[in-house]
């Protein structure tokens, strides 16, 4: 607005989500804005990761974003032969109880 006037939400949660309107009574300028989210991130703790025949291992990733992605929003997949992709599901695979780390085993 016109009299530089700001909101500054300090750690946002999703507490914070919704609709906020601020108007300024002496020019009789408004503004109205949605907050819906923070965009999803997911990131690779390690871009190379090996494993040796017989062993068990780990692939990590770090997820962030608000809402913060629970375990029903992390999605492992397998890149098979020709590009096809198979999304691994328990009991095939195990992860951890937030999705973030697939753990490989014998």
């Amino acid at each position: 607005l016109a009299n530089g006037k700001r909101l500054v939400l300090d750690s946002f949660t999703n507490a914070n989500f919704g609709v906020y309107t601020c108007s300024d009574s002496a020019t009789n300028e408004s503004l109205k804005v949605n907050i819906t989210s923070a965009n999803p991130a997911i990131q690779a703790v390690s871009d190379v990761v090996t494993i040796e025949a017989g062993s068990s291992g780990q692939l990590k990733v770090y997820a962030s974003g608000i809402p913060d992605p629970a375990s029903t929003n992390i999605t492992w997949f397998k890149v098979g032969p020709g590009g096809n992709t198979t999304e691994l599901k328990e009991p095939t695979v195990n992860f951890s109880s937030d999705h973030r780390t697939l753990l490989l085993s014998n």
